[in-house]
């Protein structure tokens, strides 16, 4: 799991404020004349492109309606994964790291820990980044979990 989604995100990290709400959704009608390319705070010229389009950002629109419905569908089969081999990578640090334990990072934190607690071998790799894109930002981390993984098999 790459920074993956927690079935409990929605209650327990703070919503978006009401400004970031509308400035997404002025987004997907901006996105024809290119302004989205002047508030994207990625420093990607090819992603700052690619999340400008139209495309993504009704793509993004309906993932976003969808998120809380796919989130129920994960907690009705309450995960829990036995002894099956589990990898958590998780961006940021662990929650004993954190020293404000009112932000959204010790939140997160704490829920990527419980992901990687739904296994008896799991591992917990946080990155000591903020990105959410670790896949992108950081391949080597993913290459090398999945490297392990496949050899302690």
């Amino acid at each position: 799991m790459v920074d993956s989604a927690h079935e409990d995100q929605l209650n327990r990290i703070p919503r978006t404020g009401f400004f970031q709400k509308y400035v997404f959704k002025f987004g997907m009608l901006a996105a024809p004349f290119g302004l989205p390319r002047l508030y994207l705070s990625n420093t990607s010229p090819e992603e700052r492109a690619k999340k400008s389009t139209t495309k993504h950002q009704y793509t993004s629109l309906d993932e976003a309606s969808y998120f809380p419905q796919s989130l129920n569908q994960l907690d009705a089969l309450n995960p829990n994964y036995g002894d099956l081999p589990l990898v958590v990578i998780a961006r940021n640090q662990p929650s004993s790291e954190i020293q404000n334990k009112n932000t959204k990072h010790y939140i997160w934190a704490g829920l990527q820990e419980n992901l990687a607690s739904r296994s008896t071998d799991s591992t917990l790799i946080f990155t000591g980044e903020r990105q959410h894109s670790i896949h992108k930002v950081q391949p080597e981390v993913v290459i090398e979990a999945i490297q392990t993984l496949v050899n302690g098999l």
